[in-house]
């Protein structure tokens, strides 16, 4: 009876240490382009800037959110989210059910304002954002990725 109820003991741990394990969820913070030593990029005027992220392996659903601070002028501009197998070469997401690109965001002028997008199923290993200010604009980009 005692090694019955050690082994059901044991098989429980091991059912919660495999549970806790697969809900496991990874935030990181999306790089610059040009630097990982950078949390953020700046956009001035029609310029463009891109935060990149990498995200390897296969996940269940991935959330991209990107905040925009204005810091002079009119913030305007098209955010547009690509994906890449090997971070060199990026296309634009599709949406696997239309065959569609997935929207891009517009940023307006307000001091700050957020944008995400929720990816199923991890379809590409690196992702960036990339923003093409218009006008007459200075303002920062940053960005976070969720997997899970």
């Amino acid at each position: 009876m005692k090694k019955i109820a050690l082994l059901l003991t044991i098989f429980g741990l091991l059912l919660f240490t495999v549970i806790a394990v697969n809900a496991q969820s990874t935030l990181r913070n999306m790089t610059n382009a040009l630097s990982t030593s950078l949390l953020t990029d700046t956009v001035t005027n029609g310029g463009t800037a891109t935060i990149n992220a990498h995200n390897p392996g296969m996940k269940q659903s991935t959330t991209i959110l990107v905040t925009l601070t204005e810091i002079s002028g009119t913030t305007a501009g098209t955010l547009t989210l690509q994906g890449s197998m090997d971070g060199t070469n990026y296309v634009a997401i599709m949406q696997p059910h239309l065959q569609t690109v997935i929207p891009t965001a517009t940023a307006t002028d307000v001091a700050t304002q957020r944008f995400h997008w929720v990816l199923f199923n991890n379809p590409f290993n690196y992702y960036r954002v990339s923003w093409t200010g218009t006008g007459t604009m200075s303002a920062t980009i940053a960005g976070k990725i969720l997997s899970r």
